[in-house]
């Protein structure tokens, strides 16, 4: 796992994960919505929390830049979600999940950054209107 010094000097930029059911894809985002390079995506190689979460932390610190510190990470993941914990409680992608603690152990792997999970249509949805094609829109829907 990549962990950055989050004391280090350089662009602040917050990560954004689409934790999908084969895919994890993660975007590198300076704090005022620009995204800063490319998307990185991984095929899943292990549905199980523990190797799931350190394959995440891998593609994150793939797509971090050698200046870049990160101040925040968002996570978009599907199933019934505890938000305030931090926690998949279940999810049909990730059967045997139980009160999974994603954030927790993301959070963990960059040296305790504040890391936060959303329901994955809703992020995306969050997404378009923060800087996307809903961006100045007064009605949005999205259908997932």
């Amino acid at each position: 796992m990549c962990i950055r010094d989050r004391t280090a000097s350089g662009s602040m930029v917050v990560i954004g994960v689409d934790l999908g059911a084969t895919n994890i894809t993660v975007g590198v985002y300076a704090e005022d919505g620009r995204q800063q390079g490319p998307l990185w995506s991984e095929r899943i190689v292990d549905h199980e929390f523990m190797p799931l979460c350190d394959q995440m932390a891998s593609v994150i610190g793939s797509a971090l830049g050698e200046d870049q510190v990160i101040s925040a990470i968002g996570i978009g993941a599907p199933g019934n979600l505890d938000f305030e914990k931090g926690e998949v409680r279940n999810a049909a992608n990730f059967p045997t999940w139980k009160d999974a603690p994603l954030t927790e152990r993301i959070s963990k792997a960059f040296g305790g950054v504040v890391t936060v999970l959303a329901n994955d249509g809703v992020a995306a949805l969050q997404g378009e209107i923060w800087n996307g094609a809903a961006k100045g829109k007064n009605n949005v829907v999205m259908i997932t």
